[in-house]
């Protein structure tokens, strides 16, 4: 922690030594709260690309970090009150956060890169001033529907947190390519948020016939309780979810077996290594998500659009981004589209340890959702 508060000090007291005056950019995580755990693994790895870029370049741009607390209200007192100051914002792992915030970005004509929200209709919500670091939900639950007809079989049941956008949308765009690829969801039903589904567990325990696997659609802070509800009532099925079961503490608990979730990153490929060989070196410890990357990819995106755009639109020159090389990928940006193509890495989890399942570009992708 101490690395991470003098890392931060360092970036907040960066200001030009010239006459110039410094950009400004605002970075939006959340550091406490129920999106704390991916929010802060997200700021180390924004921290870390961040302090390699170019000094000449760091020395022209002064950044806030603000932790917005998994607090909607903070959210948008922290967004209202920086979007007019500055040239372009980043940040948050989820997109209520994004929702809340993004008018205010919009309103001032300000881009705002997405570290870890993955609605694909966000850009077009908000006039195209988002950019999603990230793929988005349709890819990630057209590559989980994809892989699991294949791995598991035709048959599905499918829960969902109904509390947030993202837990909503995300089984829609499984259900959706599960459908063309003629699959059948069995049993499809939400829960009023909580970590505890006892009685859902009980239903699918019931069921005749038994669906061949679960889509889970939960968010970080419930994820790994929500899967041991149903391992106590008996419910062996395999499941599988989104990025939102991307959470260190998936790999904490020695009994949580047969799960699968998309992620950003995997760290065993070739891009990954040298990331994690100086994550480690700075904060002593593995990241446990895939966030860290999207943290870090983030930081080294936005150096470069704000070393070629010294003056000038900087939406335009964030569309002008093609073929950056990201340890999650790579990222391009047209006037068409402000999310990225990029591959889906769907991992494993046996005994609280991970290992690759599959690398998966969707054959289909379902259009973002009219919210």
């Amino acid at each position: 922690m101490n690395i991470v508060l003098l890392l931060m000090l360092a970036l907040l007291s960066a200001c030009s030594s010239n006459d110039n005056e410094p950009k400004k950019v605002v970075v939006m995580l959340d550091l406490h709260g129920s999106q704390s755990p991916i929010g802060k693994e997200a700021m180390n790895g924004f921290l870390l690309g961040w302090r390699q870029l170019d000094a000449e370049l760091s020395s022209q741009i002064y950044i806030s970090i603000i932790d917005t607390r998994t607090d909607m209200g903070v959210t948008e007192n922290a967004a209202q009150a920086t979007a007019p100051q500055v040239v372009i914002g980043a940040g948050f792992t989820d997109n209520n956060s994004i929702l809340v915030a993004g008018e205010y970005f919009e309103e001032n004509g300000v881009p705002f890169l997405s570290i870890g929200a993955t609605d694909p209709s966000l850009p077009e919500r908000f006039g195209n001033t988002i950019f999603l670091v990230p793929f988005g939900d349709n890819t990630q639950a057209a590559a989980a529907a994809e892989f699991a007809i294949k791995k598991f079989g035709n048959t599905a049941a499918v829960i969902w947190d109904s509390t947030s956008e993202y837990t909503r949308n995300l089984p829609n765009y499984f259900s959706t390519r599960f459908k063309q690829l003629d699959g059948e969801i069995l049993y499809d039903t939400s829960y009023p948020g909580g970590c505890k589904i006892n009685q859902i567990a009980d239903s699918l325990s019931n069921l005749d016939p038994k669906p061949d696997f679960i889509f889970l659609s939960a968010l970080p802070e419930c994820a790994v309780s929500i899967i041991a509800s149903l391992r106590e009532q008996g419910v062996d099925l395999p499941v599988i979810g989104g990025d939102g079961l991307d959470t260190p503490e998936m790999t904490k608990d020695d009994a949580i077996s047969n799960v699968w979730f998309t992620a950003h990153d995997w760290e065993g490929s070739k891009k990954s290594e040298v990331f994690l060989t100086e994550y480690h070196n700075t904060f002593n410890s593995h990241p446990s998500s895939s966030f860290a990357a999207l943290g870090y990819d983030t930081a080294k995106l936005l150096g470069q659009v704000l070393q070629r755009a010294r003056s000038g639109n900087m939406i335009e020159e964030l569309e002008k981004t093609t073929g950056f090389e990201g340890v999650t990928g790579t990222i391009t940006y047209s006037k068409e589209t402000h999310i990225p193509k990029k591959s889906v890495w769907i991992i494993s989890i046996d005994q609280g340890k991970k290992s690759l399942a599959a690398e998966i570009v969707p054959e289909q992708i379902p259009p973002p959702l009219s919210n």
